[in-house]
């Protein structure tokens, strides 16, 4: 990790998202770890980053406020509050719809291999998260983000992506949104159609 560290502080200013998706289960670390082992190695690996290779910023990307009506605590809470407090940057990845089961499956109706949220639900558990990442961290402030976003246009049509994307951004500029730092799109060209491109299968 030393090492790692060491070899990134040539590049100046860069963000690093150390095992995305952390409280999910659908990635090999957290099928080799607990989620406190994760959680802890987080923080192992923040403070040798800022030992080491201090221009590089990390992002603490795990489930936040999936139910806000259930008490509001964000996915682990127990687990994931040093991490929150040791990051520098916090981070959800919502998609506001979203087929996982591509290219296996065709996300038709009824099946079970996708889903879809509506866009004010998605806008207000990404706010309900950042709210409950400064109250763990004592009311302090840090930056909030979106790692991986956007509507699938497997699952929606590409007009519809790209008016659920333009609602949210509408949220962001109605509510004044100064809490929210940016988003990132999962890829900018991609041909399950959760790129900010379409790619034409027959003309790569």
């Amino acid at each position: 990790l030393i090492k790692i560290a060491q070899e990134l502080r040539t590049y100046g200013r860069m963000q690093l998202r150390i095992n995305h998706e952390a409280t999910g289960n659908w990635f090999s670390f957290t099928k080799r770890a607990t989620y406190q082992q994760i959680a802890d190695f987080y923080i192992r690996f923040h403070n040798i980053i800022k030992k080491e290779a201090p221009n590089v910023s990390t992002i603490l990307c795990i489930g936040g406020v999936e139910h806000p009506e259930n008490g509001g605590e964000i996915e682990m809470e127990k687990e994931f509050a040093d991490a929150v407090r040791a990051t520098d940057i916090w981070s959800v990845d919502k998609y506001m719809s979203l087929h996982w089961g591509w290219p296996y499956d065709v996300a038709e109706p009824g099946g079970t291999s996708h889903s879809r949220s509506a866009v004010k639900d998605v806008y207000r558990d990404t706010k309900f998260s950042y709210e409950r990442f400064k109250h763990i961290n004592g009311g302090v402030e840090k930056p909030m983000v979106m790692s991986e976003f956007n509507a699938d246009g497997d699952v929606t049509g590409v007009y519809e992506q790209a008016e659920m994307v333009k609602l949210f951004c509408d949220f962001i500029k109605g509510d004044n949104a100064e809490w929210f730092s940016g988003f990132t799109f999962y890829q900018f060209r991609d041909r399950g159609r959760l790129g900010l491109e379409i790619e034409d299968p027959n003309n790569r």
